[in-house]
């Protein structure tokens, strides 16, 4: 989370207009949901990596790291989608591989494979279009975005403090980890259980502390603060707005022919 924080202000595009990037980002999401073809995802995928890496400068290893993360719950996923129990004896259509366990048959079809390499596909490349929308876009220029879709104030204020209130929870969990650690905590089976029930429970009460000190503080200020943060010294750029649309449109033309 610290990583995808400092990268989104720390990037080339950190200061260009975010409802160009969230119009990049997210019109190219809604097509890949939309139309479900493994070549528009493959291509949406390839074109979120190269703009975030090339042209907004986060660097690959770090991009790849980070792609890492969401690899594993898809493949997990991917599982049940490929894999079909039925009685023994039953031959389904275009058979690639089975076994028996237990008086069942398990066994995985062109078809199951098929839909479940097409909806990892896809939500590979969704991940892709978020990755590079948070990567290169501060939180508050997330906040700005949000301003002007006319998102009640409310909503934003409220995502402000959860989105600060993640980092607070880290520091607070590393602080009261590493005060165990020197006081000869998780040595052991037991020693580790009574570390982490006790690091749960304090991080807990730290966290609604701090969380009350917050909202007094924002309560103080009229709950304005959100609104003195977001300026509108964001200025569009007709040829980024172009080239998302011409994007766009090779998307949907491959969607179209395959």
């Amino acid at each position: 989370m610290r990583a995808i924080d400092y990268y989104a202000h720390h990037n080339r595009l950190a200061d260009w207009h975010p409802v160009e990037k969230a119009i990049f980002a997210f019109s190219h999401l809604f097509l890949v949901l939309l139309l479900k073809s493994p070549a528009v995802s493959a291509f949406v995928f390839l074109t979120m990596s190269l703009a975030a890496v090339a042209v907004a400068g986060i660097p690959w290893r770090r991009y790849l790291a980070l792609l890492s993360l969401p690899l594993v719950f898809l493949l997990i996923s991917m599982v049940p989608l490929a894999v079909s129990v039925a009685p023994a004896g039953t031959v389904p259509a275009r058979l690639l591989q089975s076994g028996d366990i237990f008086g069942w048959q398990a066994y995985i079809a062109a078809a199951g494979a098929r839909q479940a390499f097409v909806l990892c596909l896809s939500a590979y490349a969704g991940v892709s279009c978020m990755y590079f929308f948070i990567l290169t876009t501060p939180f508050s220029g997330v906040a700005f975005a949000l301003c002007h879709l006319r998102v009640p104030q409310v909503f934003i204020e409220l995502t402000a403090v959860t989105y600060r209130f993640i980092f607070v929870l880290v520091v607070k969990a590393e602080e009261t980890y590493k005060a165990q650690k020197s006081r000869a905590g998780y040595r052991g089976w037991r020693s580790s259980l009574q570390s982490l029930s006790s690091l749960t429970a304090n991080l807990f009460i730290q966290t609604m502390r701090e969380a009350r000190a917050v909202q007094l503080a924002v309560d103080a200020r009229g709950g304005a603060e959100m609104a003195q943060r977001t300026s509108n010294g964001y200025r569009l750029r007709p040829y980024a707005l172009a080239a998302a649309f011409v994007l766009f449109s090779l998307s949907f033309s491959l969607g179209l022919i395959f």
